[in-house]
Parts: structure tokens; sequence; C-alpha cells
């Protein structure tokens, strides 16, 4: 959940104050046109692919967050073609 709201801006941040909530709209997600529920989403994806009976673990670690991202130079030297 805490990934949901620091990515969607649902709440203020009281840890950064670096973040402009003017910008929030360059924000773009690769995947899904608007704002979703991480969990629910979680969860279906879960489901789909289980290929057991076994109940999901309560402590198992379900996502984790990818952040990829590069220095100005690597953007200036791709082909804009």
């Amino acid at each position: 959940k805490g990934i949901q709201f620091h990515n969607q801006r649902e709440r203020e941040s009281k840890t950064n104050p670096d973040i402009d909530k003017d910008k929030s709209n360059e924000n773009y997600d690769f995947i899904n046109d608007g704002n979703i529920d991480y969990n629910e989403r979680v969860k279906e994806i879960i489901e789909s692919q289980k290929t057991g009976i076994r109940k999901t673990r309560k402590d198992a670690v379900l996502v984790n967050e990818l952040l990829v991202t590069s220095g100005r130079e690597f953007f200036e030297g791709l082909d804009s073609a």
C-alpha cells in the first residue's frame, strides 16, 4: 500500500519535501491508464498464475518495486528514429 500511496501521490509526503505536486501530471504508468489498487491487482495476478491449491503464506513477499533510471547522457546518445 505504501508504494501505491507514493507512486500515485495519494497522500501528502511528510518525509520528502522535494515532491512537487504541480509536476505529478508528468508521471506516467507504462501499463495502466489511471490509478489502480495495487493490492487488488497483485492478488489478481497471483490467483491467475497459481498452479497448486495451497494458500499463499500470510508473511509472503508478494511484490517488490523496481525503478529504472539513467543519466541525461544516455538519452542524448539515443537515435531519435
